[in-house]
């Protein structure tokens, strides 16, 4: 059994999809009214913006989006509008990362398993 799709809620479902799009390069897929669904290429993001079932008790959602170099994955959300918010950084349990402020409560670390390799200096 897997995860097919994450149901995300954004209050602009439309700049959303446009920014993670863009930013992360993920393939948009069906968008309208009130919906639009993503491809990362592993699982579907499906943004609306409103709850099927609101429970009210998810303060935030912070997607994980590895890619081989996070350095470059950063230039490339940040000049398509992303803002970072934490990073890059090599970190203590492996990895390297980069942590952008998504659309509503959303966040996406951009992060990579290799960590970089260091610079003489």
């Amino acid at each position: 059994m897997s995860v097919d799709a994450i149901s995300v809620i954004v209050p602009d479902v439309p700049e959303a999809a446009r920014f993670l799009s863009a930013a992360f390069g993920w393939k948009l897929g069906d968008v309208f009214d009130g919906f639009a669904e993503l491809d990362t290429g592993k699982v579907r993001l499906w943004l609306s913006g409103n709850a099927a079932v609101p429970t009210g008790i998810v303060d935030g959602l912070t997607l994980h989006h590895i890619v081989d170099d996070v350095d470059a994955a950063v230039e490339v959300a940040r000049s398509n509008g992303a803002e970072l918010v934490f990073g890059p950084v090599d970190t203590d349990y492996g990895m390297r990362s980069a942590v952008f402020k998504g659309p509503g409560m959303l966040l996406v670390d951009v992060c990579s398993y290799a960590r970089a390799e260091p610079k003489d200096g």
